[in-house]
């Protein structure tokens, strides 16, 4: 702006924009709401003519309120290093503390969330809105239209703007310096699993029901591929290899964060553990869904067997293996006399139900 113009100038925004012979125009205009807009003053500058004060009328002053927003959201498409994913349905009871424990991560870069709502019927979008303050860069998004957490993590990497997407679940609670720490390992790695720890969301008698598959490394499939895998919730990846395959399965309710790692190690990348980004992990508690979960799981192992199997190879002495199984579920009914004992032999017996039905249900056998 002109001398005689510069102190009123600098107390406004500037920003410039290409005319159509290539030339810039330069808009001034005030950076915070105006208390009268109409008496807001627009100096515009071009080449050849004269600055001259104009003033706006509320048509202006909203038309130009709406391009710094639009400038503002691109410098943050630009800058955006990283979105967390997080499906949610129904987690009213649980979705606080996740969101309260990333309220207290710090990273040098910037970072947003986004909740993705799959059609919760409870409170848990009111829990949600609680954080808008703590958590900035917090956006809710409905993808409602299909239930499955693959369909929501899908749904919230189509609108993020980071460069990398971390997936967390609604139920389990990041460890503090969990942000730093995956941010800084995807400089070097494409796709990542962060450690679990099972013993700080858990009762004693609970933990010990199941082996943390995440203690000190990610998990191995025991049929072909025979690759790693890890649980979905701490999975992080550039989000250029996300959308190389695809994202994840939808058609799958279950393990599709198996298959995922499976495709994302087929198309060339390795799964890198990330043992200093934990995630407290909780467990089911209830004895109907310590079962069903171990049922599920068992079933869909044999349904990523099937898919993923060469053609005409078979796993050796399959059958022979499930029976040991049996008959290992019989003799540790010794130890349901503590309440850790019952709920592990449940976990057993779904295990080995939803094997048989898999073999059965996809006819292969069961592995």
């Amino acid at each position: 702006p002109p001398a005689s113009n510069r102190s009123r100038a600098d107390d406004f925004g500037a920003r410039h924009f290409p005319k159509s012979n290539g030339r810039p125009i330069t808009f001034y205009y005030r950076s915070s709401t105006p208390s009268i807009p109409e008496q807001t003053s627009l100096i515009s500058s071009d080449i050849g003519t004269d600055c001259r004060r104009q003033f706006l009328t509320l048509k202006e002053f909203f038309f130009l309120t709406w391009v710094r927003a639009i400038v503002v959201t691109f410098d943050n498409v630009k800058t955006m290093k990283l979105s967390v994913i997080i499906p949610c349905y129904n987690v009213a009871n649980t979705i606080g503390a996740q969101l309260e424990a990333l309220a207290q991560q710090r990273w040098s870069e910037p970072w947003e969330v986004i909740a993705v709502d799959n059609g919760s019927t409870d409170d848990s979008l009111a829990v949600v809105s609680r954080f808008a303050e703590r958590l900035p860069q917090l956006r809710v998004i409905n993808a409602s239209e299909k239930q499955g957490a693959a369909h929501a993590r899908n749904a919230g990497a189509r609108v993020a703007i980071g460069d990398c997407l971390a997936f967390c679940d609604a139920d389990d609670v990041v460890a503090p310096g969990w942000i730093a720490a995956i941010g800084e390992a995807l400089r070097q790695h494409d796709f990542m699993a962060s450690r679990f720890d099972t013993e700080k969301l858990n009762p004693a008698w609970l933990s010990a029901t199941q082996t943390n598959p995440q203690k000190d490394g990610v998990q191995k499939a025991w049929y072909p591929p025979y690759l790693a895998h890890a649980g979905g919730c701490g999975l992080s990846v550039k989000r250029s290899l996300h959308e190389q395959v695809g994202g994840f399965d939808e058609s799958l309710p279950l393990l599709e964060d198996t298959d995922y790692c499976f495709r994302i190690q087929l198309a060339g990348a390795k799964l890198y553990f990330a043992g200093d980004a934990v995630i407290y992990i909780r467990y089911r508690n209830e004895s109907r869904r310590i079962f069903n979960q171990a049922r599920r799981w068992a079933e869909y192992n044999v349904l990523m067997y099937k898919k993923y199997r060469p053609p005409g190879v078979l796993m050796p002495h399959a059958w022979q293996r499930y029976l040991r199984g049996i008959r290992y579920l019989l003799w540790s009914l010794l130890d349901t006399h503590t309440k850790a004992g019952r709920a592990a032999w449940l976990w057993r017996l779904g295990w080995q139900i939803g094997r048989l039905q898999g073999s059965i249900k996809y006819r292969v056998h069961p592995v």
